[in-house]
């Protein structure tokens, strides 16, 4: 064996070299910049409808500093954020390794920093993709925070983007280096000792966690030993393919096969990544019992009422066995469970769900950009009682099911809920969904009952305080409460009177004779699905368009309403509404204002304005009237035409490329 160690430091560039290296990097600079102008130019169809939309997101103002700190990349976190993994990974908002030997060139490219204008700006990346990605821990971001467009954002960990690009620049240097007559010993021993002292730094990180927690998305675990072994192999490797070591194994000259062996070490580093865990297809295209109940439920209606889940994935799918027998063999027993969390969030249709089925939600956003500033203020002046969320999701902020008479003028028609609070009392179920609190002398009545034949009224109740149509209660069983009917019949109506102040959970009936039991619900809801979720479909909500006397009559306030419209087409961008009021009145839709919905009355022009806060009226005179709706925002507008532009750009381009090869 021998080596190429101390044949020059090759640190002495001529001055012609550096002018020409500089002419190359201008002119790569410039080539960037032009492709990134026309990627711009192509995009603008997207990028400018969402530039005119983070002026009306709820972000608008700003996050708070709490809030764009969260998810700062933990320094303790740097072992298993920068080296490559074998076995496992950490929260992928930290994850930017690149191979062992990426890391090595990337300090002998950083080495030659006095020389390389390409070294330096790696340096640069790298340093300030590492110290914003630190978030709370690195100090500079606690004023940035407060800067706009930094404040719009959180997660500052994703500025390892930044690290990972420096990286990949110095380690381009570095191989270059490696590549020309010599380089000196010094790099290549900082960077092995640099990469053993991370790895080292894996096991330190572990105590210290004890006084500065990472927090439950990262938690911190002693480095599995076979890992450790791995990463000092890829070392050792990268130490001598990188010093051109003339090791021969058999007939094979190691150094021959950098890249291949570089690449297979980073193959096997990002075997554990979820990306390379997908389960099966059915996660996504498969539909359950839930939205295909919504979807007959709204086939008929002129406009789909809208639903709300409340519910966690804390239950298990009822067809988990038979989701384990059809899988098992096939698929692995993570992506197994990667499709058991599939299956829960599409049995409560979580935020975004309802886009990918056709079912509009009052709680249908996952955050970002997204919701409109006017909307959260909305949920907290009304079902939200003051309580101001971030992004916007409800489910995560509701105890229980909101006011009845929000939800009706929402036009919420469905309520998802599971079954993981109800109650089974001596073999009888309560669904204990829709609580209601009365107040002395305060009635509620169940708004759907079934034909079910009963001899007892059951109510899930902690004291007896009050009546069921006038009859008395008797303890039934600890927590439950009965009402004895004087015949064994299907009730017409049942009504709870309080006596004093009552909380009734749950009703339901039950026959004596036959031990069965029926569940209710209070309100006026009637449960029209019950699987692994409850579905209810909402018996008072409410057009998802009406008129009003005055723009300033207050949201529920019923003498305002004047009537409602006809509907003769409602979608998303275009909506036609016939309306015959005896007066003029301002016809409000129970969606959102925003810039771009252009309107016309009668075929006259007219002005769409804000109701409510959020909705969004146009004004419409007596009698036979045609109400037209169409969004046409002007960032897309705009925008459609600009991409049109740039994809003819590069068109002409590529056309001038093949002229130029031909020739």
């Amino acid at each position: 064996m021998s080596s190429h160690w101390g044949q020059g430091t090759g640190d002495e560039e001529p001055l012609s070299t550096q002018h020409s290296a500089l002419s190359t990097l201008l002119s790569s600079l410039f080539s960037l910049l032009s492709s990134s102008l026309l990627a711009l130019l192509i995009a603008a169809v997207q990028l400018l409808p969402t530039l005119e939309l983070t002026r009306y997101s709820s972000r608008a103002g700003g996050l708070t500093t709490n809030e764009v700190l969260s998810f700062s990349w933990h320094p303790l976190l740097a072992a298993q954020s920068l080296l490559p993994n074998y076995t496992g990974h950490t929260f992928s908002e930290y994850i930017a390794f690149v191979p062992i030997t990426a890391l090595l060139l990337a300090v002998v490219g950083a080495w030659q920093w006095r020389h390389s204008l390409a070294a330096r700006l790696g340096l640069a990346l790298s340093g300030l993709g590492l110290w914003l990605a630190l978030g709370r821990f690195g100090g500079l971001y606690l004023l940035l925070a407060h800067l706009p467009g930094f404040d719009l954002f959180r997660v500052p960990a994703r500025w390892l983007v930044l690290y990972a690009l420096g990286i990949a620049l110095l380690a381009a240097v570095g191989w270059e280096k490696a590549r020309s007559n010599g380089f000196s010993r010094s790099p290549l021993v900082v960077a092995a000792l640099a990469v053993l002292a991370l790895i080292a730094w894996g096991y330190a990180a572990v105590p210290l966690g004890r006084f500065l927690p990472t927090g439950p998305e990262a938690p911190l675990n002693w480095p599995n030993a076979w890992n450790t072994a791995a990463q000092i192999a890829e070392l050792v490797i990268g130490v001598l393919v990188i010093s051109n070591w003339q090791l021969v194994i058999g007939r094979i000259k190691i150094t021959n096969y950098q890249l291949p062996i570089t690449l297979l070490f980073l193959f096997l580093a990002t075997r554990p990544l979820p990306a390379n865990h997908p389960t099966t297809p059915e996660a996504y295209f498969d539909q359950r019992p839930p939205s295909l109940r919504l979807h007959t439920l709204n086939a008929g209606q002129d406009v789909p009422g809208r639903f709300l889940s409340l519910s966690q994935t804390f239950f298990d799918p009822g067809d988990q066995a038979e989701i384990d027998t059809i899988y098992t063999g096939i698929l692995s027993e993570r992506a197994r469970y990667d499709y058991t969390i599939a299956i829960k969030q599409k049995e409560i249709l979580a935020p975004n769900l309802g886009m990918v089925y056709h079912q509009p939600s009052l709680d249908g956003f996952d955050g970002g950009v997204l919701p409109l500033r006017s909307y959260s203020d909305l949920m907290a002046d009304t079902i939200l009682a003051g309580q101001l969320t971030t992004d916007g999701r409800l489910r995560e902020f509701l105890p229980a099911i909101p006011s009845a008479e929000w939800l009706d003028w929402f036009n919420v028609r469905t309520l998802i809920t599971d079954k993981v609070g109800d109650a089974w009392v001596n073999g009888v179920y309560f669904d204990l969904q829709h609580p209601a609190t009365l107040s002395a002398g305060e009635q509620i009545a169940v708004g759907y009952i079934p034909p079910f034949t009963a001899t007892h009224v059951l109510l899930h109740a902690p004291t007896a305080a009050g009546t069921l149509n006038t009859l008395p209660l008797s303890a039934w069983a600890d927590g439950v409460w009965a009402a004895e009917l004087p015949q064994a019949a299907v009730p017409a109506s049942l009504t709870l009177q309080a006596n004093q102040e009552w909380l009734v959970q749950g009703v339901t009936l039950f026959n004596e004779e036959t031990a069965a039991f029926q569940p209710l619900v209070l309100g006026q809801y009637r449960l029209i699905h019950s699987g692994d979720v409850k579905i209810y479909e909402n018996l008072d909500v409410r057009p998802r368009a009406w008129a009003v006397a005055e723009l300033s009559c207050p949201l529920r306030d019923e003498s305002c309403v004047v009537g409602y419209p006809t509907v003769a087409n409602y979608t998303a961008e275009h909506i036609t509404l016939h309306t015959n009021f005896p007066t003029a009145a301002w016809l409000v839709l129970g969606d959102a204002h925003y810039p771009g919905w252009q309107a016309t009355v009668s075929g006259q022009p007219a002005e769409v304005v804000g109701y409510g806060g959020f909705f969004r009226a146009v004004f419409v005179p007596a009698g036979a009237q045609v109400v037209e709706m169409e969004f046409r925002p002007w960032g897309f507008v705009v925008g459609r035409w600009l991409s049109l532009v740039g994809l003819l750009v590069v068109y002409l381009l590529a056309k001038q490329e093949k002229k130029y090869q031909a020739i």
